[in-house]
Formats: structure tokens, sequence, C-alpha cells
């Protein structure tokens, strides 16, 4: 699952979202963020289709832009 940059949501609200959807340390989410800040894309999740989807749903909750790369 790849996470787009926005210029809408906050480092915070992204963060929460990660930690939400993949289960992580506040850490991690953070590095994600921080990298989809920098370079505009992240690669937050590798797994499964239905794992995939689950997360991409879970992150799009608060209108956050995903891929899906299989």
């Amino acid at each position: 699952v790849v996470l787009y940059n926005d210029d809408w949501h906050t480092f915070d609200e992204v963060i929460s979202q990660l930690i939400k959807a993949i289960h992580c340390a506040y850490e991690k989410a953070r590095a994600h963020a921080f990298e989809v800040h920098v370079k505009g894309s992240s690669v937050v999740f590798s797994g499964s289709i239905k794992d995939c989807l689950r997360v991409s749903s879970i992150l799009e909750e608060i209108a956050l832009s995903t891929k899906i790369i299989t």
C-alpha cells in the first residue's frame, strides 16, 4: 500500500491513522509520515491483497490518498 502526500492533513492525523491501519509504533508511523512529506509517497504496508485492501480502507477513512500495487 502506497500512501501519497497531500496539503490538508496534519502530521498528527496521518500518524494516528497509520497506527490504526498498520498497528505500528508511533515512531514507525512518524517515519512513514515524514517520508510521505519529503518524497511524496511511502510504501506503508505489504501483504496479502485482503490485508492491503483493509489497510487502504482504514487510511482512506480520513480521505488519505492510497494505491495498492500488485
